[in-house]
């Protein structure tokens, strides 16, 4: 008991957990609350004249569950490597599962059968839901819930089998509250979703895990009923509507990954074969409306998603129909098939080869093109609001991506999005009317939305204007400097650098250099070598007036030091300015004995000369 602890306690001084006050606390609370739970189940059965012990009893099935799930985990961290991380903050709920594992069979048990049987649990939670740093507690929360529902949430008290699938009620229980709250955020359940996909054989890996499950269990029926219905319905859309369900997939990787390893839990499924197809295929239904549930909640395709629960929170309620599908479907010879291997595995080979002939349909789907949807889009005004999701997946990446189809679509979402006073689709549309415009009128359009987005406090759009308008040569000079003066107050470096540059090209008055010089001195703050050859050039030629308390020969100086730390940084054209430069002259030197304002009079004895006014 205490080995478990002093484990858990020793997982803080790791690097990925020590980096976060939210997930040291959470893991030292959590580990003092599961030894106090452990403690206070092994003294109640010792006052109760038990002998609480523990003996080394792994179970095989419990072992091949960790392994399903290490298969996923491992090509996964391969693809994403944020993953990598991610799994110490999962081993990190291991210590306390034990802990919590050995307090539930202590409390009715003498002995406590120790083994791989958390790791299942744990490892099921993991694949769907991770919260933040800061709401990192609710990782535990979620095991002991898993736990609750399994001890104490049964048909009735005498029976041993539990009424929900643990992990999917943990994690259904906390995905309820977040989406109730407005607190999503709070978990990286889309960060999951969007990131188990990635890599050539991504659905493969989840297939594999699968049949080591479906090798073990009699499941294959349920995962096969799911896979069918939710095929059936995407494919039937397809032709309906000209659409993709899923936007880019017949099956979204995450879905998937529900039917192979998150409603296959024996316990909780029903009884006979026929019985555990309509479960799946209840399931797959209720996969399909859940997406179209969620998608309305989260007012798609200008909101954040929260389309990732739809694989979660029907589980309990399946679970809840159990009884019903075994009092419908007669149980007869078909319990538990198939019984015999060949059987099994026979079934097992048919759902391979389903698998492999619908898998272009699930990694080289037609919806992700953004042509495709364009198409759609055209042909279908229902299909939309999916080209505006496709279009946000594939063309944006902090940026507008320069293919055709991405420029050909931009125009039409983004003024669509913007004409619904989606302000969130305004700003990128000015970049792409200012940079592309087509028609008359688009770059004065994309010129005042960008002023509305630069007056909004969005200051690198001050300063993608600004530059715009230096580059294109437009006459609105005013323009340019004002908003290239808001951006460069607001330690934007680039917009110090543009304006440098813009008004060293008008300048022809002194104060004029010296506003240039001014601009180009904040921009070289920031490191900029363009910005700091400039200003030292100016400080050299004098040029902007003298900087206060100071004369041409300390600029001199100055602008070479300026140079000098430019070439070091490896930019060439500062290096040739160095060498091209000639050598400093030598400073005047004053005379102690005589006022250098009147020369030649000898100054009355006891009467110091005042100071210089020459430079020393």
């Amino acid at each position: 008991m205490l080995g478990f602890g002093v484990i858990g306690f020793a997982l803080t001084l790791h690097p990925v957990i020590g980096r976060s006050n939210g997930v040291i606390t959470s893991l030292v609370l959590a580990t003092l609350i599961a030894i106090g739970a452990a403690f206070w189940a092994w003294m109640r059965a010792a006052g109760q004249g038990r002998s609480p012990h523990i003996e080394w009893q792994p179970k095989t099935a419990h072992a091949l569950q960790a392994v399903a799930h290490l298969c996923v985990y491992a090509y996964w961290s391969v693809h994403h490597p944020p993953v990598q991380e991610q799994l110490w903050l999962i081993a990190a709920q291991i210590p306390f599962a034990y802990l919590i594992d050995m307090a539930a069979a202590w409390r009715k048990h003498d002995q406590y059968r120790l083994g791989f049987g958390p790791l299942p649990i744990i490892g099921s939670i993991n694949l769907f839901l991770w919260m933040t740093d800061d709401w990192f507690y609710i990782q535990f929360l979620m095991v002991g819930l898993a736990y609750a529902s399994r001890e104490f949430l049964r048909w009735r008290k005498d029976e041993q089998t539990h009424i929900f699938n643990p992990s999917a009620f943990a994690l259904v229980a906390v995905a309820l509250v977040l989406l109730l709250t407005g607190q999503s955020d709070a978990a990286r359940g889309q960060e999951i979703a969007a990131t188990l996909g990635k890599g050539p054989f991504c659905y493969e890996s989840i297939l594999v895990a699968g049949l080591i499950v479906q090798a073990l269990f009699p499941v294959v029926w349920t995962t096969l009923g799911a896979f069918v219905t939710v095929m059936a319905f995407t494919l039937g859309y397809q032709f309906i509507t000209g659409g993709v369900y899923f936007i880019d997939t017949a099956i979204p990787v995450a879905v998937f990954l529900g039917m192979m390893l998150l409603i296959t839990d024996p316990a909780t499924s029903p009884r006979s074969a026929r019985g555990r197809f309509i479960f799946g295929s209840l399931y797959g239904l209720s996969v399909v409306a859940l997406y179209a549930l969620l998608w309305s909640w989260s007012e798609l395709p200008w909101s954040p998603d929260l389309t990732f629960y739809d694989k979660l929170l029907a589980v309990p309620v399946l679970n809840l129909m159990v009884p019903w599908i075994n009092r419908m479907v007669p149980v007869g010879d078909d319990t538990d098939v198939p019984v015999s291997p060949l059987r099994r595995w026979g079934v097992i080979l048919a759902w391979v080869v389903l698998y492999a002939i619908a898998r272009p349909s699930l990694v080289d789907n037609p919806g992700r093109d953004v042509g495709f949807w364009k198409t759609a889009c055209e042909m279908n005004p229902s299909q939309c609001d999916r080209l505006v999701i496709s279009w946000q997946t594939r063309c944006t990446n902090g940026g507008l991506e320069t293919s055709s189809a991405c420029r050909e679509t931009a125009r039409r979402v983004l003024s669509d999005g913007c004409t619904d006073k989606r302000k969130i689709t305004c700003t990128p549309l000015g970049q792409l009317l200012v940079a592309n415009p087509t028609e008359v009128g688009d770059k004065s359009r994309g010129r005042a939305l960008l002023i509305s987005a630069c007056h909004a406090g969005q200051i690198p759009m001050c300063t993608l204007l600004g530059e715009h308008l230096w580059n294109t040569k437009d006459p609105a000079k005013g323009l340019r400097r004002r908003i290239l003066i808001r951006g460069c107050q607001s330690n934007d470096a680039r917009a110090c650098e543009v304006l440098g540059l813009s008004s060293f090209e008008l300048a022809q008055t002194t104060d004029e250099f010296g506003f240039a010089r001014d601009a180009f001195r904040d921009a070289c703050r920031a490191k900029r070598p363009l910005s700091c050859a400039n200003y030292a050039e100016l400080l050299i030629n004098g040029k902007g007036g003298r900087r206060k308390g100071m004369k041409g020969y300390l600029d001199q100086k100055t602008g070479r030091q300026v140079l000098r730390e430019t070439c070091a940084r490896g930019f060439q054209p500062a290096c040739a300015r160095m060498k091209s430069l000639p050598a400093l002259p030598a400073p005047p030197t004053s005379q102690p004995s005589a006022h250098p304002a009147y020369p030649g009079m000898k100054l009355p004895d006891g009467i110091r000369p005042a100071p210089s006014s020459q430079p020393q």
